[in-house]
């Protein structure tokens, strides 16, 4: 789920349940997941920045560094804009969702949350607007 590749990579180890989604009270869940073990670790003080949540081991036991972790999610965001141009961003779910929770995670108290979502609703209004001029060429050419 492309929910919980943001969330880990935001080094939480809470995971988002289909449940949860279909709530669709983002704000609670976002909340559950900032609290449980991922502040207890270091009472009220998780991860302050990418880097320090990031250059941990990834759930495949690999450790990746943080600007190679950046560059695939922004490059995974790019390829699922690009590649869902025809169909899925027009299924009135998959773009009103990931605003949703880009919002979310931007007001989020952890400040890895608004970083992380920052970078990502800067790379879907970046890809949003290639499709958008790859088509208004398009229909220019027709």
């Amino acid at each position: 789920m492309l929910l919980n590749a943001i969330i880990e990579l935001c080094g939480c180890p809470e995971r988002i349940k289909q449940e949860s989604l279909e709530t669709g009270d983002v704000d609670q869940v976002l909340s559950d997941l900032v609290t449980p073990a991922w502040v207890s670790k270091d009472e009220n003080n998780p991860p302050s920045d990418i880097a320090a949540a990031a250059s941990s081991t990834t759930s495949t036991g690999k450790t990746v560094t943080t600007k190679k972790l950046k560059e695939r999610l922004l490059s995974f965001l790019d390829k699922v804009v690009k590649q869902s141009k025809e169909v899925l961003l027009y299924d009135g779910y998959l773009l009103p969702m990931m605003v949703s929770w880009l919002s979310a995670l931007s007001n989020s108290t952890a400040r890895v949350f608004r970083q992380t979502a920052t970078a990502a609703a800067l790379q879907l209004s970046k890809s949003l607007i290639t499709v958008h001029n790859e088509l208004e060429d398009l229909m220019e050419k027709n």
